[in-house]
């Protein structure tokens, strides 16, 4: 046999090839930085991120100081008045960096470095100089592209000793070579450097199933079972003998078996000229399901990145077990984040302010160098006493943002920690139900 009896065999009406039309697929491409991509659009992960670095950096806020880093034993002096006299006799260092802290919106920077470690592992600050000033100090701290991964964004060079040399970026090129940068016009945080590589790591990571998930659920699975709760599948066996038996006449089929897929799954009325058997499927779909997983994905992003549920609106049992948590966040996530910061600022940062103040006077620069050194020092976290924040963190626990305001005021007491108005509530619906009507 020919090839072309071959291929017209095909549509004979004995040799009929069955066929199947899909009402509609759906595609959800997720391309480019999906780790970015996460924090924008679940917001979990954005509302645990953010109030992770809020809490580190802007809620807590920061000092400086400065640290004697010399003995009195050469003075004679006791090391308590020496330590005043050095303290005294920089405090125009200490007065110059709180300065450049100030101009550079050092508070706002590390609560956007939060962020990006967390999301990305790592971030990068260009450092712009005053150009008109002899001291050549920082002005102006301007971010650099940042990607997971060596291939794209700001790229630290490591020497034999795995210490970081320089920076390139290696997808943006001048004259066909990547832009770079020496230590002193970057200021970079990697966060958990594991690998010993400077690249940091993602905390986003072991919770991207978990995001995957839950943008399935509210994408596609959500709007299917909510149309399958009142459009039911159908599958429609139609005769289709009328057609030519020709390629275009298969083609024609084929049309005419899609738009009446679409017709059906329209949940509209709708007419045909054709012999057509209908046949529904019942599907057995549980809402209540695709609820609960979502939820206890959102659960485990909370876990994952150590945030204190009541502090999403994730509900807490009572207001000791909110303090609980509480205490641990500030004790353990903020305290942990803090210390990185305070590290990489220490390193980096306040010695390059230090040898701006000092430009063009060596002497007097080794001399501070070995006599002090500026140490960033966090404010004590914030802790939830007063009756007011006690009130407030019930209000956030009970029946989301209604609290002594709901339908149940005894039990909201409870949950603020308050037991004498709790048990005050409590008596007075006693006594309303032993009141005669």
């Amino acid at each position: 046999m020919s090839f072309i009896e071959r291929i017209t065999g095909l549509f004979d009406k004995h040799q009929r090839l069955p066929m199947l039309a899909v009402a509609d697929t759906v595609d959800t491409p997720f391309e480019g930085d999906s780790f970015m991509r996460w924090f924008m659009f679940d917001e979990k992960v954005n509302r645990c991120v953010c109030i992770n670095a809020g809490f580190a950096t802007i809620t807590s806020g920061f000092n400086t100081e400065l640290q004697v880093t010399t003995a009195a034993n050469t003075t004679g002096k006791k090391q308590e008045v020496f330590e005043e006299e050095i303290k005294r006799k920089y405090q125009p260092l200490l007065d110059f960096v709180n300065v450049i802290n100030g101009k550079v919106n050092m508070d706002t920077t590390l609560f956007y470095s939060v962020i990006r470690v967390l999301v990305h592992g790592k971030m990068g600050w260009l450092i712009l100089t005053n150009k008109d000033s002899t001291m050549q100090e920082p002005q102006k701290l301007v971010t650099l592209p940042i990607k997971v991964g060596k291939d794209s964004g700001l790229q630290p060079k490591l020497d034999k000793d795995r210490e970081i040399t320089s920076f390139e970026i290696p997808d943006e090129k001048v004259k066909g070579k990547p832009i770079t940068y020496n230590l002193k016009q970057v200021l970079y945080f990697n966060y958990l450097d594991l690998l010993g590589d400077k690249q940091g790591l993602s905390s986003l990571y072991p919770v991207l199933q978990a995001c995957q998930t839950r943008f399935d659920i509210r994408t596609i699975h959500y709007p299917k079972t909510l149309q399958r709760l009142w459009k039911m599948p159908i599958i429609a066996q139609v005769d289709t003998s009328g057609f030519e038996k020709t390629p275009e006449g298969y083609k024609k089929e084929q049309e005419f078996m899609d738009t009446l897929s679409k017709a059906v799954d329209s949940g509209n009325n709708f007419a045909v000229n054709k012999n057509i058997e209908l046949k529904d499927i019942t599907l057995h779909t549980e809402l209540k399901d695709e609820i609960l997983l979502e939820k206890s994905k959102g659960e485990e992003i909370v876990t994952q990145f150590g945030t204190a549920p009541f502090l999403v609106n994730q509900l807490s049992a009572n207001y000791a077990t909110a303090t609980m948590e509480y205490d641990g966040f500030i004790n353990g996530t903020v305290a942990d984040l803090q210390r990185f910061l305070k590290r990489e600022l220490e390193v980096q940062w306040y010695p390059l302010l230090m040898e701006c103040f000092y430009a063009g006077n060596e002497k007097e620069f080794a001399l501070a160098k070995s006599e002090v050194k500026i140490k960033h020092v966090w404010n004590p976290a914030k802790k939830l006493m007063s009756l007011k924040e006690m009130v407030e963190v019930a209000d956030l626990l009970y029946n989301k943002g209604e609290g002594l305001c709901g339908k149940s005021p005894q039990h909201a007491a409870g949950v603020a920690g308050l037991n004498g108005l709790e048990t005050l509530l409590i008596n007075s619906e006693i006594k309303k139900e032993d009141t005669p009507v």
